[in-house]
């Protein structure tokens, strides 16, 4: 089982938002579609009814009788407005209170069982690939466009070019956000969040859910902007809204929670799911294993980073893209036990043949920083007997290679280097 290098928990530091947002998905969750799978139709106004917010519309309370009026529906439509208008402090203020201090305890939760070093040193990165993508696009965009992984338009390559400033604007903004803060993140409040710099990451967000995943919560969400609610018939003694969006309509049966009002899946799952999440934050802390592992992979970006930055033409950058790519692929080891060791120590190489994401020998042409990004200090280092091949070796120990040339295993590679740069690649038994 292949695995991500940055542990999932420690990226959720980029996705705080996420557990406020996820009370919003529920709410249109709920029916609204026929046997087919396709969007039942809108239903049709009866005498005297009329939109959300109209005074003059939809069922009327009188006195003490127990009915209401549409206040179940305008509540909604305001906060699908506020969605509509940048304003995403809305979601938040259709909560109650109680519901709020959960997602703020689960909040600080996620932030506390990441390493406090490792949210400094990720926010610190992000500033500067924020700042890289913005100083060096003209030479990173002909660099990428020259890459094979480019080829086709159904591909994440693709798909990052085409977004590109927008990809580098949402990494400016996290990086400076209450996120970054330290002081928000001792007491982090998710309503501040979403009323200061939320808004703007929101609607970057949406631009990118929509184009990288149909299921992105924020591809969701961007549906639910110009969502339009309204009364529906009472069911016995409980409340009906209509939610219409432009791909479905659904009817949710609404309850009233601390002066709120919620549909019905959300007030039924709100607990549980409350307690499952915090159980996995609590069951899964960073610990020392991790926090290096996050650690290294902070430091391959900003070696990477400090490549590009180094970068002054079309081939330099050419090559410090490409060797990106490359060692980001090269970085996802496999699940062996041994996490506390560099991913080229954990990988199992080819040598000769095969895919270069797999072939110790494609380290060719990668600069000295990469190599010990991938495996480490080297265990020595080895004088040249031909200075014109090579000015000298890095020796590596206790490695798993298939030498393809000579259906042979080894364990030992040389990385030969001249002018900075891997020129020769030998493995031994």
């Amino acid at each position: 089982m292949r695995r991500q290098y940055l542990p999932p928990k420690f990226l959720a530091t980029i996705g705080l938002m996420s557990v406020a947002l996820a009370a919003v998905l529920w709410m249109i969750g709920c029916g609204g579609k026929d046997d087919n799978g396709k969007a039942a139709a809108p239903p049709t106004p009866k005498a005297g009814g009329g939109k959300a917010g109209n005074p003059k519309g939809g069922p009327k309370g009188t006195g003490n009788s127990g009915q209401v009026d549409d206040a179940p529906a305008v509540a909604l439509q305001q906060m699908f407005d506020g969605l509509a208008n940048s304003q995403p402090v809305a979601l938040w203020n259709a909560l109650p209170a109680s519901y709020q201090e959960d997602l703020n305890s689960l909040t600080k939760s996620a932030i506390e069982s990441i390493d406090p070093q490792v949210r400094m040193k990720f926010f610190m990165v992000l500033n500067r690939v924020s700042l890289v993508l913005s100083e060096k696009k003209a030479l990173i965009m002909p660099a990428l466009r020259s890459l094979p992984e480019s080829i086709g338009a159904d591909n994440p390559l693709t798909e990052l070019m085409a977004n590109y400033d927008n990809v580098g604007a949402l990494s400016d903004t996290l990086s400076k956000s209450e996120l970054a803060n330290p002081a928000w993140q001792q007491a982090p409040d998710l309503g501040a969040l979403l009323a200061g710099s939320g808004a703007l990451m929101m609607d970057q967000g949406m631009v990118l859910g929509k184009v990288f995943s149909k299921d992105n919560p924020m591809a969701r969400l961007a549906e639910l902007k110009g969502a339009l609610v309204s009364m529906g018939a009472p069911l016995g003694t409980n409340q009906v809204v209509i939610i219409t969006t432009r791909r479905t309509v659904s009817t949710n049966i609404v309850l009233k929670v601390d002066g709120k009002w919620l549909p019905a899946s959300v007030v039924l799952n709100w607990a549980p799911t409350m307690r499952q999440l915090q159980t996995q934050m609590a069951g899964k802390p960073m610990n020392s294993r991790t926090k290096k592992s996050a650690i290294r992979g902070l430091d391959v970006l900003g070696g990477a980073l400090l490549s590009i930055e180094q970068a002054q033409d079309a081939k330099g950058m050419r090559r410090a893209v490409a060797n990106l790519m490359r060692v980001s692929n090269m970085l996802a080891g496999r699940d062996s036990g041994e996490e506390d060791l560099p991913p080229g120590r954990r990988n199992e190489w080819n040598f000769g043949v095969g895919d270069r994401k797999t072939r110790i020998d494609a380290f060719s042409g990668f600069p000295k920083s990469a190599v010990q990004q991938v495996f480490g200090p080297p265990d020595s280092q080895v004088p040249s007997k031909n200075r014109q091949q090579a000015e000298f070796y890095w020796h590596y120990r206790n490695l798993k290679i298939n030498d393809k040339t000579k259906n042979k295993r080894a364990t030992q590679v040389y990385f030969g280097f001249k002018g900075g740069v891997v020129v020769k690649v030998i493995v031994a038994p």
